[in-house]
């Protein structure tokens, strides 16, 4: 959850996605998650629309 609080401050940093909304990256090497959010900026808002792994998300894994 800390690594989200990132948000409140960068709410831009997460890659575009589909809709207008974001991802943020949480962790590496697949072993981390994914969080789906979209920012307000009328309203300076961050909406955390969900958290998943980064493996549930479809990440292939690769071989070091």
């Amino acid at each position: 959850m800390h690594a989200i609080d990132v948000l409140a401050h960068n709410p831009l940093i997460g890659r575009a996605v589909a809709n207008g909304k974001r991802e943020l990256v949480i962790g590496r090497k697949g072993q981390g998650y994914l969080a789906l959010y979209h920012y307000v900026d009328a309203i300076d808002t961050v909406f955390v629309l969900a958290v998943r792994s980064q493996r549930e998300a479809g990440y292939a894994r690769h071989a070091p």
